[in-house]
């Protein structure tokens, strides 16, 4: 339990230095780093050596399920950061424009599997003006035809925080031409990890619930 108790220590130390450039790169450089790697991996060793010793008891499971659930989300994020996928790429507002292929930072492209246009974009604004003048949108939207190899279209309406899902793709808003509104910028990504991501949390939220009750419960006793 120390060990682990360390672990989780020095690994919340490296995330809160992750937040500092490093040789003018990305802060998220410091999650690629071999040390931080290695950590994550012996942050997820000790678990399933202390669920091993504590053994697969009923009255373990709060125990089991939280530690278990901090494995899968350690095992997600390694899938996602292995295979996952990601683009931010900017679209014309245009049916004419198809995009089938995603630019990725290293000058190459991905292949998304299906078409995607932006026919029509959306925007709102406060009535009051930002610092330089200019308005402030209050909500935006755009509207995605997405096309499949065999003639199928589906229509979307994407916006801010709500990204549209599709073969394995998630498509976010993230901003837009504000000068004239002649284009958007989107962001899509594949992870295959993010639903042993979310499993994993689940887990440790119920985990923990259950750990919490049963002290309470054996306090009040």
């Amino acid at each position: 339990m120390k060990a682990v108790a360390w672990l989780l220590i020095v690994i919340v130390l490296f995330m809160l230095a992750g937040v500092l450039p490093v040789n003018g790169e990305s802060p998220e450089v410091i999650f690629r780093s071999p040390v931080f790697v290695l950590l994550l991996g012996a942050l997820a060793v000790s678990s399933l050596v202390c669920c091993v010793r504590r053994g697969m008891r009923v009255r373990q499971v709060g125990f089991l399920l939280t530690h278990g659930g901090v494995v899968v989300i350690l095992a997600g994020a390694c899938i996602g950061f292995a295979v996952g996928e990601r683009s931010d790429f900017a679209v014309p507002v245009s049916d004419r424009h198809q995009v089938r292929e995603l630019p990725t930072r290293d000058g190459g492209s991905i292949d998304l599997d299906f078409g995607l246009t932006v026919n029509s974009f959306n925007v709102s604004h406060y009535d009051r003006a930002d610092d330089a003048g200019g308005a402030v949108a209050r909500h935006y939207s755009a509207g995605l035809h997405l096309y499949e190899d065999d003639g199928t279209v589906r229509d979307e309406e994407l916006t801010v925080n709500h990204p549209v899902a599709h073969n394995g793709w998630r498509i976010y808003l993230m901003s837009y031409d504000v000068t004239a509104q002649r284009y958007v910028v989107l962001s899509a990504r594949r992870d295959p990890g993010r639903l042993p991501v979310i499993g994993g949390i689940w887990a440790l939220m119920i985990g923990v619930a259950i750990m919490c009750f049963r002290k309470e419960s054996g306090n009040a006793a």
